[in-house]
């Protein structure tokens, strides 16, 4: 049915790649609003919830249906995975409700967060620096790479800096970062698979065009030959 090249999967990529960008743009829109920060925690969180007992549900009727001794090695880290898994969710929505509440209590996790992201951001812009100069000095790269490379490090090593000085103390701040973050990479996503499925769909159409365009050239001397017998 979504042939890739095909109508019905050009209108379903970009239903998604709609649904992505409206996403993402909502995200951006509201991201100082508690409530809606809330809504999204609390989605994420059933969400997450929904796939650990699925996982959980899986595993016992693996259990009961394969009772088998080597079955339980197996199934026994999947099972600690999804009750990990969760017990991550159920703590997600708990901290949807805080969010409204008293975020004050959820200050200290808050902080964790901002130190981690902070931290992420600093290590990874490093390493970007680091790979972009060895590449550039292997002359693997070409220099608009490497000048790509540096200046994407720089902007995560003081991404880095500023939430380490300026947010981690502020919960809300964190969270209308956060939430600035996933709006941007959703919306970068959707306006990507979007421009991409029309790109494809368009060199698709003008390949099968093109196809249409040699077959009747070959069928052509073909369909003059056997006028010519039948005139014969």
């Amino acid at each position: 049915m979504f042939t890739r090249g095909k109508l019905s999967w050009l209108i379903w990529n970009l239903i998604i790649s709609g649904i992505l960008i409206g996403f993402g743009i909502a995200n951006l829109i509201n991201r100082d609003s508690a409530s809606f920060q809330s809504v999204i925690i609390l989605i994420f969180g059933i969400v997450i919830i929904v796939d650990a007992s699925t996982r959980l549900l899986l595993n016992v009727l693996t259990v009961i249906n394969e009772a088998k001794k080597d079955i339980f090695t197996v199934i026994r880290g999947r099972a600690v995975a999804s009750s990990l898994e969760l017990a991550i969710g159920i703590s997600i929505i708990h901290l949807s409700r805080l969010v409204t509440d008293n975020i004050a209590d959820a200050s200290f996790l808050f902080r964790f967060f901002g130190d981690f992201l902070g931290i992420a951001a600093i290590v990874v812009g490093t390493f970007v620096l680091i790979y972009g100069i060895i590449l550039g000095v292997k002359k693997v790269s070409r220099p608009i790479d490497v000048v790509f490379n540096v200046i994407g490090s720089a902007v995560l090593i003081t991404a880095g800096i500023l939430i380490l000085i300026y947010l981690k103390n502020d919960p809300r701040a964190i969270l209308s970062t956060f939430f600035i973050i996933v709006g941007a990479v959703f919306l970068a996503v959707g306006t990507g698979l979007g421009l991409g499925t029309l790109v494809i769909y368009r060199f698709h159409q003008k390949a099968l065009a093109q196809l249409e365009k040699e077959l009747q050239k070959e069928e052509s001397p073909a369909q003059q030959d056997e006028a010519n017998e039948k005139e014969e």
